[in-house]
C-alpha cells in the first residue's frame, strides 16, 4: 500500500519537505502523519481524505446525497455512535450497505454498522464535517417523520372533511356550541390531510352552506 505522504506528494497537495518535516514530529510524538499535516495547515480535510480514500482503493464523496437517504436505514444505528465515530449508511442495496467513513483505518466501528444493521458494510470515504451534517440531517428527518406519524395515529382518520362537516349542525353557532365533539373531529380531520400531504398553510373559506379548505404545498 502506497503511503499516504507520498500520495499527497504526487498530488502536489504538500511539498516532500512538508512531509519530512511531518515524520520528524511523529517520530518524537506520535500521530498520524495526515492528522500532523492538517495540523499544521499544509492541507485541508478534503485534500486529505481524497489522498485517503485514494490509499485504500475506496470512493471518495465529495457530496452526500443526505437527502435522498431513507430514514429507515438509520433507525437500528443511534445518533451517539454515528457522531462519535462519524459513520453514516447512505444507501441499501440486497444484503450490502454503503456506508459513509471518515476515517477508513477505522475497521472496527464499519463493522459494527453492518451488526446493527444486519448487512455487509461496503465503506465510501469523505469528509468528518460533511459526515456530521449529514448525520444532523438524517437524524432530524427521521424525528420530524416520526412526529409526524404520532401525530397522525392520535388522530381520528375515518372522518373525511365533508363527512366531519355533515355533523356540524348548519343552524349552530360554533362560537355557543356546548357539543364541540364534532367541530374538534372535523378540525382534526383537516389537520390529518394537511399533515399527509406536507402542507406548509391551511386556507379555510366558509360560504353559507359549505366550507372551501384548500392546502399550500410548498
Amino acid at each position: 500500500m502506497q503511503r499516504i505522504g507520498e500520495i499527497l506528494i504526487e498530488r502536489g497537495v504538500i511539498a516532500p519537505e512538508q512531509r519530512d518535516e511531518a515524520l520528524e514530529i511523529q517520530d518524537e510524538k506520535g500521530g498520524r502523519i495526515g492528522e500532523i499535516l492538517l495540523a499544521r495547515k499544509y492541507l485541508t480535510p478534503e485534500e486529505l481524505h481524497r489522498a485517503l480514500a485514494e490509499q485504500f482503493a475506496l470512493p471518495f464523496l465529495d457530496r452526500l446525497p443526505e437527502a435522498e437517504i431513507d430514514p429507515a436505514l438509520i433507525s437500528g444505528l443511534p445518533i451517539g455512535f454515528a457522531k462519535a465515530y462519524k459513520v453514516l449508511p447512505i444507501s441499501r442495496d440486497n444484503g450490502t450497505i454503503r456506508v459513509a467513513v471518515a476515517d477508513p483505518l477505522e475497521l472496527g466501528p464499519l463493522d459494527d454498522v453492518g451488526i446493527l444493521l444486519d448487512a455487509t458494510p461496503l465503506a465510501v470515504v469523505s469528509t468528518p464535517q460533511r459526515i456530521e451534517d449529514a448525520i444532523n440531517f438524517v437524524y432530524d428527518k427521521a424525528a420530524e417523520e416520526q412526529r409526524r406519524k404520532e401525530m397522525i395515529d392520535g388522530i381520528d382518520e375515518d372522518v373525511d372533511i365533508g363527512h366531519a362537516l355533515d355533523h356540524i349542525e348548519e343552524s349552530e353557532d360554533i362560537l355557543d356550541s356546548d357539543e364541540d365533539a364534532p367541530i374538534i373531529r372535523f378540525v382534526n380531520t383537516i389537520l390529518v390531510q394537511a399533515v399527509k400531504e406536507r402542507a406548509s398553510d391551511i386556507h379555510i373559506e366558509p360560504f353559507e352552506r359549505k366550507i372551501s379548505v384548500r392546502f399550500r404545498i410548498d
